[in-house]
């Protein structure tokens, strides 16, 4: 554990950083900004920090280290601080902690001496630092009048070497009696010498320690002060007793206390604008910190921030220009929103927040991982309970058997599941990337008016008039734009590979229930953010919360998805549309295998760990098992496959089925 200073800009290392599937490739293209966590975690339960913004760089001949800069905000709490960096789908997890000491205590330790000692100098008593200097003071005015004072086993007491009894005596030398004199907390001075000392008349006195001093028109004057010397209060004063002084600009408390008085926190503009801040349902929420900025940059703002009222609005003085909408609100996640002000009084209404809820156990019970966690450990015979296979690792060996499986389906099938993805020719672009849980390519062409489809061959790789169009792993090529016809929309269809990450989670459902807004937190298992990581895949609704509207089981397939906005739009309308009062819908990113086929999932996984394990007689139990289970997918998208049902019993000339068109 690296020990750091407070208060203090400080670039420590952080590393390795290795490649998720392997566990040892080193990852040099880590980014803080897309990283999935970048946090700061400080001591004793204070706030996280994110790390997003922060200064970060590859360290030089060593793959997969990097030198992160902590700022003064970073190391401004006292006590362990952790880093933690995650990219679920590029590295494993680094974290490293480290001890932020006081300025004073880190000093003390690290800068070096020339003796080698620690600095164990008295600068404080009971935490004051002018109770240490008068220490200081009696023990130099004793050795100067030749007391001693023995700091060993000769040590004398002070008592017997002065006398801290004795007061001042009028008509002495005062500078020898004060010198010669401890004055304790009891002891006054007497009044009749302390005319020989200042000058005062003589019913003046000097307070002890605590005791208020007073000056006779209550005001301090040149003749009392001298502000030239006196310090702190001095123009170079630099003490930690600073008194406001008049600032470059002539500045005085007074004209800087009019000038706050007169700022409009309102906004920087003529024309009023109230904002209507609701969820995605169109629920008013009370409580919402918004604030604007004419960049889209959450960091700053033109504004100073305001918080919404019990019907969700607030009110801002603007001018005519775009301005970009921030907010926050604990238990909410919000969309990106912008507005363009204009003349007059106008008003926006922003349908952007999504209540962060995991929701109720009870509904997700019938969801695939719940019901396929529960298969695997029937099939291991592993406990729930100080299980050896978590949730989470049970999760990601049933996604890997999962695309095994839609494979299985997929390659049968007449019908397979498809994603249809939209790709407009665009000036000067000749390379689009398809996303990566994107499988077999079926074809890319422009869909006419009347329905019919345009298909765009490619030829040859050595052709002389070149290729027009091909495909290079997931990066679609096209010859030139003239080629595929600028601000042409091409359509390239495609089946799913099964690799995005299964979960169950809450969402909300638009009013014409073909979008689902995919919470920002999932219930279980994890969100993928690949670009169209959900496009082929099923959405499932589990059910909804109170006050329920369409609490039904339903499943659309997913024919596009935005991971930066995490919308899902669906190929058919959900009907009736879910919702409820309490914004809540549980959905679940479903396998596209129908729902009694989940068990063959659920037994390659425990096969998979079965044989792991070493137990070659249960695993080949468990094999059996999901062959057979297999067979039924195989048989069932074969028969699908047929262009007409079999023909069976009693299916003769004579049935009607044949007379009819």
């Amino acid at each position: 554990m690296q020990f750091l200073q407070a208060n203090t800009e400080v670039k420590v290392r952080i590393g390795p950083f290795v490649d998720v599937a392997d566990g040892f490739t080193p990852q040099t293209d880590i980014a803080l900004s897309t990283a999935d966590e970048a946090e700061l975690l400080k001591n004793n339960g204070s706030a996280t920090a994110s790390l997003a913004a922060a200064t970060w760089a590859a360290v030089s001949d060593c793959d997969g280290w990097y030198d992160l800069t902590l700022t003064t905000d970073h190391t401004n709490t006292e006590g362990l601080l952790t880093v933690v960096v995650q990219d679920d789908s590029d590295c494993l997890p680094v974290f490293a902690h480290f001890m932020v000491l006081a300025q004073s205590a880190f000093i003390s330790l690290f800068t070096a001496k020339d003796t080698g000692y620690l600095d164990v100098n008295a600068k404080a008593i009971s935490e004051d630092t002018t109770a240490a200097d008068n220490l200081e003071l009696i023990i130099e005015t004793a050795k100067g009048a030749d007391h001693k004072i023995l700091l060993s086993s000769d040590a004398q007491d002070l008592s017997a070497t002065l006398d801290v009894n004795t007061k001042l005596i009028e008509g002495a030398d005062p500078t020898n009696q004060i010198r010669d004199a401890v004055v304790d907390d009891e002891t006054r001075i007497d009044a009749s010498a302390l005319n020989t000392l200042s000058g005062h008349d003589s019913g003046s006195t000097i307070a002890k320690a605590g005791d208020a001093m007073t000056l006779s028109d209550d005001a301090i004057t040149s003749a009392k002060f001298d502000e030239s010397t006196a310090f702190p209060v001095k123009s170079a004063d630099s003490g930690s007793t600073q008194i406001a002084r008049t600032g470059a600009d002539s500045d005085t408390l007074e004209t800087l206390s009019d000038e706050i008085a007169a700022i409009d926190t309102t906004g920087p503009g003529d024309y009023a604008v109230t904002l209507t801040i609701r969820t995605t349902a169109g629920a008013a929420v009370a409580g919402i910190s918004v604030w604007l900025n004419t960049s889209n940059d959450r960091t700053g703002s033109v504004v100073q921030a305001k918080v919404t009222d019990d019907s969700g609005e607030v009110t801002f003085n603007l001018s005519y220009t775009k301005y970009y909408v921030f907010c926050h609100l604990s238990g909410y996640s919000f969309l990106a929103a912008s507005f363009t002000s204009a003349a007059g009084s106008v008003a926006f209404t922003k349908d952007i927040a999504t209540a962060v809820s995991t929701g109720s156990a009870s509904f997700y019970a019938d969801s695939f991982l719940t019901r396929a966690r529960t298969l695997a450990r029937d099939s291991l015979d592993e406990p729930t309970v100080i299980a050896k296979y978590d949730d989470d690792k049970l999760a990601t060996y049933l996604e890997s058997a999962y695309i095994i499986v839609l494979n299985e389906k997929n390659r049968n099938s007449k019908t397979p599941a498809v994603v249809k993805q939209e790709i407009t020719v665009a000036t000067g672009v000749t390379e689009y990337v398809l996303p990566h849980v994107m499988g077999t390519f079926l074809g890319l062409y422009n869909l006419s008016d009347s329905g019919c489809k345009n298909y765009y061959m490619g030829r040859g790789r050595f052709n002389s008039a070149g290729q027009r169009v091909w495909l290079e792993g997931n990066t679609l090529h096209i010859q030139s734009v003239d080629s595929m016809g600028l601000g042409e929309t091409l359509i390239a269809e495609w089946i799913p590979s099964g690799v995005a990450r299964l979960h169950n989670g809450t969402c909300t459902v638009d009013t014409t229930g073909k979008v689902a807004t995919l919470g920002a937190a999932p219930n279980d298992g994890t969100l993928d953010t690949h670009v169209q990581a959900y496009a082929g895949g099923v959405l499932r609704i589990l059910g909804v919360g109170d006050t329920a509207t369409g609490n039904y089981l339903q499943e659309r397939n997913i024919t596009s998805y935005d991971h930066t906005t995490r919308q899902a739009t669906l190929d058919v309308a959900l009907d009736p549309v879910p919702s409820s009062d309490g914004g809540y819908v549980y959905y679940e990113i479903a396998p596209a295998i129908y729902k009694g086929m989940d068990t063959v999932v659920a037994l390659y996984a425990a096969y998979r760990i079965m044989s792991i394990e070493g137990n070659a007689k249960r695993a080949k139990g468990i094999l059996d098992a999901y062959r057979n289970e297999l067979r039924n997918v195989r048989l069932t998208e074969y028969f699908s496959n047929l262009p007409e049902a079999p023909k069976v019993r009693g299916d003769s000339r004579n049935n009607r089925r044949f007379r009819r068109n």
